[in-house]
């Protein structure tokens, strides 16, 4: 990446201008970004330039280089980051001092863009998978490599809902791995949910009516998922989806104000 020249000086016109260019478009964390500097000479003029970096952020090293020799036109570059850089986009610079006819002048380049960027990126596809109770899916981890990395990336499932399994692929990750997910097996039996309504309440269970609590006081339904509805008059309904486990009682409570 590459910036074009910013000068100021006195309101006479300095006699160079600095570019300033990073051969990297981006570096990983502990990385190091190398680039040139050069500055572009007004003829007749050939002195020493000396050299201050402008921009750099912390954890990272800057370069080593003090100027620009007198007749050269441009200096190697080194950006050194630490492991504890923080990720993110850092304009940096240098600034440029000489003195020409007597007269001192100073310059600053344009800001070159120094990136730390994650290692990679994983994209999932599709998106959405739906899974029937004790049936499978697979679905697809790509990654995209960046800031040269080469190494493994270890792959985990995370944020799977209960009774869902999954394994993720094993061995580095080259292009893309597939990995499956499991649904748990449909549980068997019937299990109870309390119910403690007050005043009253007409009670629906997957919007099939099933009496008035109370005096109905408990509901015996097969296991698995049900949506259980309780009006009462105009009021606003109470609507809840339950869990049903044959080992674990629940109860649903509520006043109608």
């Amino acid at each position: 990446m590459s910036s074009s020249p910013c000068a100021n000086s006195d309101t006479e016109k300095p006699p160079f201008t600095l570019i300033v260019k990073l051969d990297q478009e981006d570096i990983q964390k502990g990385g190091t970004a190398t680039g040139t500097l050069s500055a572009v000479r007004a003829p007749g003029f050939d002195e020493e330039i000396t050299l201050a970096p402008v921009g750099v952020p912390p954890n990272v090293t800057p370069p080593a280089v003090k100027s620009i020799p007198k007749g050269m036109n441009e200096v190697k570059v080194e950006f050194k980051t630490a492991p504890a850089v923080a990720l993110g986009q850092y304009p940096v610079s240098f600034t440029g001092r000489t003195r020409h006819m007597d007269k001192d002048f100073a310059v600053t380049a344009t800001p070159a863009n120094l990136v730390v960027a994650a290692p990679f990126a994983l994209k999932v596809e599709p998106e959405k998978v739906d899974v029937d109770l004790g049936g499978k899916a697979r679905f697809k981890v790509t990654a995209t490599r960046k800031a040269g990395y080469a190494g493994p990336i270890t792959l985990m499932l995370r944020g799977l809902p209960a009774n869902v399994t999954g394994g993720a692929a094993k061995g580095p990750a080259v292009a893309s791995k597939t990995a499956p997910i499991a649904a748990a097996p449909a549980r068997q039996g019937t299990g109870i949910i309390v119910l403690d309504i007050a005043p009253w309440g007409e009670v629906f269970v997957d919007n099939k009516p099933v009496g008035v609590a109370p005096p109905l006081a408990e509901l015996k339904l097969s296991a698995g998922r049900h949506t259980i509805e309780i009006r009462h008059g105009d009021r606003p309904a109470i609507v809840a989806q339950v869990d049903v486990d044959p080992s674990r009682p629940q109860q649903i409570r509520h006043r109608f104000e």
